[in-house]
């Protein structure tokens, strides 16, 4: 019986990053010291977000009370698909294998209508493609490998964000003294747009006119926050929340009393917001600004929402809307996860699952103007921060590599953003 030394899945596409909608197509890469007998070589196709985290409670009885841990989950089903590559035919049992290497291609759809890869701790949307080695009478060899979806969040669909941030800051400072007037300061904040993309340079000015005497600033800082929500459904509905600093900048001093400064951040890759198509998470971005002053004086903290997409504001050029886009691939085969949803999740869970008509986006309606993409280099691919996530499971028998990891990759723009429409 011939030894395997070779099992592995390859993506045809370098990167293994693929839009909705898009055929998948690789091949299954096979190598025997001799002949082997097998059923079947089959690859198995998933696409599935899950979330889990645990909570302890103390639990009391006749004896007393102890510690429990509950589990809390949740998952949907994006598509499931399963292809026979090879395998017994004319009634036999069994197949034979040569010994050496052979490849076996295979390709499949994904669905339109589906999230964006996503990985984290408590939950993930994966994508991945399973080989399987069916043995009679043994352990099947496995092998997983895992692909990247990333699913357009289009900024120009949100024509708010092209307005920016303006705020105006204003503090009154008073003496410790007697409780007196001290003076404050006044600042303005501003951002020329509040969508931004991977790669691109978030800057945030702050102009600001200090009147105090007593009171200096002593400190700038800009942080760059990623918000997540998981929802669970089992053994009952149940939310987490969790809130990270991605990056963070900060300006010292010393500081004239009226002076402007640029705080600026460039956006890693990272996923888009919002994560549509999915309502076990939410993904949400903001930036956090404090001025830091002397003495004992509080210091002014202010927080601004931002929305992180994978297609970049651009220009604004008059001109016919252009017609909806119609997808030419058929539908296949959806597997509905048959799981009770949150209120908040319906209207989620509402959009459908597989290939439609896509309509045309707010600023192509009808008599409006259109916003063409210039001439651009497409983005590049990079692996998000925040690092890798085990895509197989440990106890499942027969997994070849259990250890694999794998980071979805997102689109990074490394050359200067065109300058936005206006509102």
């Amino acid at each position: 019986m011939g030894k395997l030394q070779d099992f592995r899945i390859e993506f045809e596409r370098p990167g293994a990053t693929y839009a909705p909608g898009e055929i998948v197509t690789g091949k299954v890469i096979l190598t025997l010291s001799g002949t082997k007998n097998m059923r079947e070589i089959r690859i198995e196709a998933k696409g599935e977000a899950e979330v889990h985290w645990t909570k302890q409670r103390r639990k009391s009885n006749g004896n007393g009370s102890h510690r429990v841990t509950d589990h809390y989950n949740g998952s949907e089903t994006y598509f499931s698909v399963s292809n026979r590559l090879v395998g017994a035919t004319g009634g036999e049992s069994s197949a034979t294998i040569p010994s050496g290497t052979s490849t076996y291609p295979f390709s499949f759809h994904i669905p339109q209508n589906i999230p964006c890869s996503f990985e984290h701790v408590l939950g993930f949307v994966r994508y991945t493609v399973k080989a399987v080695i069916d043995r009679p009478w043994r352990f099947d060899h496995k092998v997983v490998s895992a692909f990247t979806v990333v699913a357009d969040y289009d900024l120009n669909a949100h024509r708010n964000l092209a307005t920016g941030l303006s705020d105006e800051i204003k503090r009154r400072f008073r003496s410790c003294c007697c409780l007196g007037n001290a003076g404050g300061i006044k600042a303005i904040v501003k951002s020329r747009v509040s969508g931004f993309v991977p790669g691109e340079t978030i800057q945030l000015d702050v102009s600001y006119d200090n009147s105090s005497t007593s009171v200096e600033v002593k400190r700038m800082k800009l942080y760059l926050y990623k918000e997540l929500q998981f929802f669970a459904s089992t053994p009952f509905p149940d939310k987490k929340f969790t809130s990270d600093v991605v990056k963070k900048v900060k300006i010292g001093g010393p500081f004239p009393k009226k002076g402007e400064k640029s705080l600026c951040i460039e956006v890693p890759p990272m996923p888009p917001s919002k994560l549509e198509h999915c309502t076990l998470i939410n993904v949400s971005y903001k930036l956090v600004l404090i001025i830091e002053t002397s003495g004992l004086h509080r210091d002014i903290d202010r927080s601004y929402p931002i929305e992180i997409g994978t297609v970049p504001l651009y220009y604004q050029v008059s001109g016919q809307a252009q017609p909806s886009l119609v997808p030419s691939a058929p539908p296949i085969d959806q597997v509905t996860p048959n799981t009770q949803l949150l209120p908040h999740q319906q209207q989620a869970a509402s959009q459908p699952i597989g290939f439609v008509v896509m309509s045309a986006p707010p600023y192509m309606a009808a008599g409006a103007p259109v916003h063409q993409m210039p001439e651009m280099p497409p983005p590049s691919y990079e692996e998000c921060i925040g690092g890798s996530n085990p895509i197989a499971d440990p106890n499942e028998k027969g997994m070849i590599g259990s250890n694999t990891q794998f980071a979805p990759k997102y689109p990074v723009y490394k050359f200067p953003m065109p300058m936005p429409y206006p509102p």
